[in-house]
């Protein structure tokens, strides 16, 4: 069975994109997980904004912007790592790097993709912000619009700490992790070819696209 191409997936992390700012982001200030997701999204929108007549004659600046601007703060290596479990472990250094060079390529191809998904002015809702007692790892809960329905998606992201810094590692969407949906896409082929084929497979589709 190939890679399932869960677009629904990615509503999270296009949230970081595609809403408005709030006063923290407006100062530049950063002060928790919460406030990273909001100023990683006007920092954003600024960009789009300066770049909107770039972007319709370029598509590939809107991938420009996103690697520069949001994938910084999604720990991509953590993702990785627990997208593959044990195969991690069993992977050569060189299989491991290129996984996540195809992993990015994939993450920052569905963030720009998302754009076209919804429309300017749209407002997401934060419901909550949840850090674990040791600071290290955070839970940020809001609703965003979904594309061509009423009803908002209930997305939840997780984030911990990397070298001081907060980063985003996983989403839930309506309780299904990103990360679990992958590790179950992955697992069948992971078992039955192993990691090469996995990357061949992700490095096919992102060529495609």
């Amino acid at each position: 069975m190939g890679i399932i191409r869960y677009r629904w997936v990615w509503i999270g992390l296009a949230a970081l994109l595609l809403f408005g700012r709030t006063a923290a982001a407006e100062a530049g200030l950063v002060t928790g997980p919460r406030a990273l997701i909001e100023q990683t999204t006007g920092e954003f929108l600024q960009a789009v904004a300066n770049n909107r007549e770039s972007i319709l004659e370029d598509p590939d600046l809107a991938h420009r912007l996103v690697d520069e601007i949001v994938t910084p703060h999604i720990d991509v290596d953590a993702t990785g790592r627990y997208m593959l479990g044990k195969h991690w472990r069993e992977g050569t250094p060189e299989q491991r790097d290129r996984f996540l060079f195809e992993l990015r390529k994939m993450l920052v191809r569905s963030y720009a993709n998302a754009l076209a998904e919804y429309k300017a002015g749209d407002q997401i809702n934060y419901i909550s912000e949840r850090v674990s007692e040791d600071g290290t790892l955070a839970v940020v809960r809001v609703k965003i619009p979904r594309p061509r329905t009423n009803q908002p998606a209930d997305v939840a992201y997780r984030l911990h700490k990397a070298e001081g810094e907060w980063k985003v590692f996983d989403v839930t969407i309506e309780g299904v992790s990103m990360v679990t949906t992958y590790r179950s896409t992955f697992r069948v082929k992971l078992d039955r070819q192993g990691l090469e084929s996995v990357i061949e497979e992700l490095a096919a589709l992102n060529n495609r696209n």
